[in-house]
């Protein structure tokens, strides 16, 4: 984990959703003993955020659906680490999307070589 001071101007409960959002779902769709890398800093005149793991493959053809309202991957997806997904709403990653967007701030998504989901939020500074 590298945690660098990354200032961000905004409103503090909201942008503290979107850091759990990412961070849990990062957890709760990781495989058996993988990692959960979070990274801070500021790059190239934003503030970045960057959270990955280890979880099952993925293709550049899922991530979009990925941060629709509603979507999950629950127990007996393939991406699913366990039955602890079964409290999930599917809105988590759509409500970090908005909370990003709402501030002026891009999300990316793209699946890791070798598997996991590898999440870029950049707000400008």
């Amino acid at each position: 984990m590298s945690l660098e001071s990354a200032p961000v101007t905004g409103d503090p409960a909201l942008l503290d959703r979107f850091v759990l959002n990412l961070v849990e779902n990062a957890w709760r769709y990781n495989t058996d003993g993988g990692l959960v890398r979070v990274t801070t800093g500021v790059a190239d005149r934003a503030t970045q955020l960057q959270v990955d793991n280890d979880g099952p493959a993925l293709t550049a053809a899922d991530v979009p659906a990925l941060f629709e309202r509603f979507h999950r991957c629950g127990a007996g997806s393939a991406r699913a680490r366990s039955d602890a997904q079964a409290d999930g709403h599917g809105l988590g990653l759509a409500i970090a999307l908005a909370v990003v967007e709402s501030h002026g701030g891009t999300l990316n998504a793209q699946p890791r070589s070798g598997g996991g989901l590898l999440i870029t939020a950049r707000f400008p500074t």
